[in-house]
């Protein structure tokens, strides 16, 4: 499908369907797929978060860089009238998500499904061919950063060392059955290696305890354990990982700030220093 019959088919605003936008995104992901780098044009788009086109065309030139966001084509560059050439904005596939699908909430959802998922699937795809090389059922040795931990392959998912794994993350020990239990013991596996049972997680295991870890993790590391050990490169991101307290933790902790310093706690701005991952 080429750009232009995309043109021909919709142009999106508020209050198109979700299947309307769906059926949109799924021929922009058709044109992504086939090496088209700029494959949205802004007068199909914009109607979905601005008001107008100038606005749309003002917040583009001013937050994204053209040839690496967007390109400009150039339709009558010559008017033999003396007019202006008329301008068509051509976005990548990044750039639509910033500059429009993330500020309208119902377009983000669908967005999301339709990129979002086709990403997750080329990762595991491409997790699943790296892993090819591995024996099926017998442990391994992998690198991680300057150190090396045990892996295992088991029905086309890759499992590494617990022990290993939290190890380079920080922790001083740690695995077995409590940890399996507490970030996920469906993903986890406990595999005997000689005289010893070792407890190896997967993937799904290691974000969740990432999602609930109280330590301050570098970003790096984290890119480090995905590209090591799943060949995955993680995009930029927020420097650490921080722990984020749930409401009951919250109203915990207070009660707790309230009797250890035996005075009225500022319970506003307890809770805005734990919802940001910091200390009281």
């Amino acid at each position: 499908m080429t750009t232009a019959e995309v043109n021909q088919a919709m142009s999106l605003h508020q209050g198109s369907a979700p299947e309307h936008m769906k059926t949109y995104f799924l021929k922009i992901l058709e044109l992504n797929q086939s090496g088209k780098e700029f494959p949205v044009n802004l007068d199909e788009v914009w109607p979905l978060a601005y008001k107008r086109k100038e606005e749309a065309v003002r917040v583009l030139k001013s937050s994204f860089m053209e040839d690496d966001d967007y390109q400009v084509l150039r339709k009558n560059a010559e008017n033999p009238k003396g007019g202006r050439p008329t301008e068509i904005f051509m976005l990548s596939v990044e750039c639509m998500e910033f500059f429009v699908a993330k500020k309208v909430k119902a377009v983000f959802d669908v967005y999301r499904t339709v990129f979002h998922k086709a990403m997750k699937n080329a990762m595991e795809q491409k997790t699943i061919s790296d892993s090819a090389a591995h024996a099926e059922n017998q442990i391994f040795i992998a690198k991680l950063g300057s150190m090396t931990v045990k892996g295992y392959y088991s029905n086309g998912v890759l499992y590494y060392s617990m022990s290993g794994i939290m190890k380079f993350l920080g922790y001083n020990g740690g695995s077995g059955s409590t940890y399996a239990e507490a970030y996920g013991a469906k993903n986890c596996m406990k595999i005997q290696d000689g005289k010893v049972s070792l407890w190896f997680a997967n993937m799904q295991w290691i974000e969740a305890l990432l999602k609930r870890t109280t330590l301050e993790i570098r970003y790096e590391k984290i890119a480090t354990l995905y590209r090591d050990l799943f060949r995955i490169e993680k995009g930029e991101g927020a420097t650490t990982y921080t722990y984020h307290f749930t409401s009951d933790e919250i109203l915990s902790i207070i009660d707790a700030v309230k009797l250890f310093k035996q005075k009225p706690a500022h319970v506003l701005s307890i809770i805005d220093k734990l919802m940001k991952g910091a200390g009281v």
